[in-house]
C-alpha cells in the first residue's frame, strides 16, 4: 500500500494504471493487470477525496449519468 494522503491509502501501482502508464520492470517487478471496474473504484475514492479537501461536494451517480442524443 501506498500512502497517497494522510487519510488514504492505495495499492502499488493503482495510481499509475489510473494515470496510463505502462509497468516499470524496477518499480512493480509482479504487474498486475487490474479490471477497469477496479480501478474506476480506486478513482472515485481519490476523486472523492479530493473533492471533500476543497469543500465541493461530489456529484451523485445519477446526475452524473451521460445521456445519448441522435441527430438528424
Amino acid at each position: 500500500m501506498i500512502r497517497v494522503t494522510p487519510g488514504l491509502e492505495v495499492p502499488t501501482g493503482i495510481s499509475a494504471q489510473i494515470m496510463g502508464h505502462k509497468p516499470s520492470a524496477t518499480a512493480e517487478k509482479h504487474y498486475r493487470r487490474r479490471p477497469l471496474d477496479l480501478l474506476r473504484s480506486w478513482h472515485s475514492k481519490i476523486e472523492g477525496w479530493i473533492l471533500e479537501q476543497a469543500g465541493i461536494e461530489q456529484p451523485s451517480i445519477e446526475t452524473s449519468k451521460l445521456k445519448l442524443t441522435l441527430s438528424s
